[in-house]
């Protein structure tokens, strides 16, 4: 079975559209889903090698509350999206372990750096 990707991200274009450039480079099985609590449902039932997780979500958690919730009951391995600089949340991400932030909007070159770090890390 191949490893398993969550990718949380609110909005649906970019949510959907980045599924479809996952799925063209990789052979990663992808779940998807743009609300905190569906992630979290996610997380506990199918237990993600790797999670791609837009920091702001509009909702009261945001990504970032997502990934320490998750690491209570495993480590998998995190990446963040964001439209904004690294620098934006260096308070908010502090004593969180992340594989990688990338920069909105996604594009391959991004999807194919994550894709290729799953596979060293896997």
């Amino acid at each position: 079975m191949p490893n398993t990707l969550l990718l949380i991200e609110d909005e649906a274009i970019i949510r959907l559209s980045t599924v479809r450039m996952f799925q063209k480079q990789s052979d990663l099985r992808i779940l998807h889903t743009g609300t905190p609590e569906a992630a979290i449902n996610i997380i506990k039932t199918e237990k993600p090698d790797y999670m791609v997780v837009d920091i702001n979500l509009n909702d009261s958690l945001n990504g970032v509350d997502i990934v320490k919730d998750a690491y209570t009951g495993y480590k998998p391995i995190v990446f963040f999206l964001s439209a904004y600089e690294e620098s934006s949340y260096h308070s908010v991400l502090s004593g969180v372990e992340y594989s990688g932030y990338f920069l909105k909007p996604v594009n391959a070159r991004i999807i194919d750096t994550i894709v290729e770090k799953c596979r060293v890390d896997s």
